[in-house]
């Protein structure tokens, strides 16, 4: 807590009840972002001045607190002066206190972060798919100060929500912590600044830009593969921050370990901090985030279109909500009535839902020859644990990427509904409990999407 030195003892202590009083007054995080920063810089008759870190701080200051902090000066500081009738409360920049306002200088522009403000935890629809992410991103956000998962690794399929997670975090901490120095980016991003830096022989300005941030979030980490001298560099960086006690969080479209041709040393720091996967979401997930969109854009929408919409966009969030933004525009920009009719034109046009489905067939193929099996032991009755688990996961694979039921699986496995409602309840206990047989069906998952 900072005040003016050459005060005598009284008004330190009026100095010290005053900050107290005003520490009640606002909650613990506005207190120690903004409150316990104010330098009380002079106190006179007909004018008390107040200092701050910058003009975006004062300015933060004088609209949320200059009556509560105006009422509090009568209370504590009248056995120390006495205050004209019409006293004055400034806020003035540090260093500045004894210019008047016109005097000020311009404050600075502030430097790009690459923050949108739309990415927040209040837009963002925690499922059952998110929960873990969710709470870590949060709990990130929250004791920024003293760091509880570094590094935090996001991971998920493309469009389920990182980059908003990510965001979220850094629009969080800037609210709180206004001070705080955050840069989001890719990591192409990041690869291009180092690129320029050599280039123009400005590397050590780049080093400084990434080395003295309090937040770094750094995004498509992936997108390092063969990149090897920036792995160095962003390893260099990634070392000074954690040593510093910063925060650093990343995402990735796979977990660490199936990242290829990175270094053992950065795979193995992606993971001593705290992994979290972002699932697909279930159809209960993608229905609430229908109706957040919809809500969003003040369109009017049947139920029965919000559960086509979630029926049909199984795994990609961002789709979802392109798909939104399209029967906005149909409804806006040409007046036509957002029918299921329409929905199912405009999903047709958006998903290529004339795209060859995959089949069971393709399914069962791929499991078998990466676990260097047959495709026809998983269609027989052997009970060998290498030809169960293989058949289980094809079944499971096969519920996640068609549109198949429990019934018609069973019948190309030659097993009831039953068995197939068994063998997804096991395979995912499996992914939960066993992160490289995660990471083996999800890589399978992925190469079949991408067919």
């Amino acid at each position: 807590m900072q005040y003016y030195k050459e005060q005598k003892s009284l008004l330190d202590d009026s100095w010290k009840n005053f900050m107290f009083s005003l520490n009640q007054k606002v909650p613990d995080s506005e207190g120690e972002a903004w409150v316990n920063q104010l330098v009380l810089e002079k106190l006179d008759s007909d004018k008390i001045i107040f200092s701050g870190l910058n003009k975006f701080f004062t300015e933060y200051v004088e609209k949320n607190y200059s009556g509560t902090i105006r009422n509090l000066i009568k209370i504590h500081f009248n056995s120390v002066i006495t205050l004209d009738e019409g006293y004055k409360v400034l806020f003035l920049l540090k260093n500045y206190y004894h210019q008047t306002e016109e005097q000020l200088p311009s404050p600075e522009k502030p430097t790009p972060i690459g923050l949108n403000e739309v990415n927040s935890f209040d837009r963002f629809i925690d499922g059952a798919n998110t929960k873990i992410a969710y709470a870590c991103a949060l709990a990130v956000s929250e004791y920024i100060n003293t760091p509880k998962y570094n590094p935090l690794f996001i991971c998920g399929s493309v469009g389920l929500g990182k980059t908003h997670l990510m965001q979220a975090i850094g629009n969080k901490v800037l609210q709180k912590f206004p001070y705080k120095k955050i840069l989001y980016c890719s990591a192409e991003g990041f690869t291009n600044n180092i690129i320029e830096g050599i280039r123009f022989g400005k590397t050590h300005e780049m080093r400084k830009k990434y080395r003295n941030l309090d937040l770094l979030l750094i995004d498509d980490i992936q997108f390092l593969e063969n990149k090897f001298s920036t792995q160095e560099e962003f390893f260099h960086t990634f070392n000074e921050l954690i040593l510093n006690n910063k925060q650093v969080v990343i995402a990735a479209d796979r977990f660490p370990r199936e990242i290829k041709n990175i270094e053992e040393r950065l795979i193995s720091r992606f993971s001593s901090g705290m992994v979290a996967k972002i699932e697909t979401p279930d159809f209960e997930t993608r229905f609430a985030i229908v109706k957040n969109e919809i809500s969003i854009k003040n369109l009017t929408i049947s139920e029965e279109i919000i559960s086509h919409i979630a029926h049909t966009v199984k795994s990609n969030v961002r789709e979802i909500k392109g798909v939104l933004t399209k029967l906005e525009a149909e409804k806006s920009l040409l007046g036509l009535d957002l029918t299921l009719k329409t929905t199912r034109a405009i999903l047709k046009e958006i998903l290529d839902l004339d795209k060859r489905p995959i089949s069971i067939d393709e399914i069962t193929k791929l499991v078998a020859d990466e676990l260097y099996l047959k495709k026809v032991d998983l269609l027989s009755e052997k009970r060998d644990r290498d030809i169960s688990n293989a058949r289980q996961m094809a079944m499971y694979i096969s519920r996640q990427m068609t549109n198949l039921s429990y019934p018609v699986i069973g019948r190309y496995f030659s097993k009831n509904h039953t068995s197939v409602i068994q063998a997804n309840r096991k395979v995912k206990l499996l992914m939960k409990e066993n992160s490289e047989s995660s990471q083996f069906i999800n890589s399978l998952i992925r190469r079949l999407s991408d067919k």
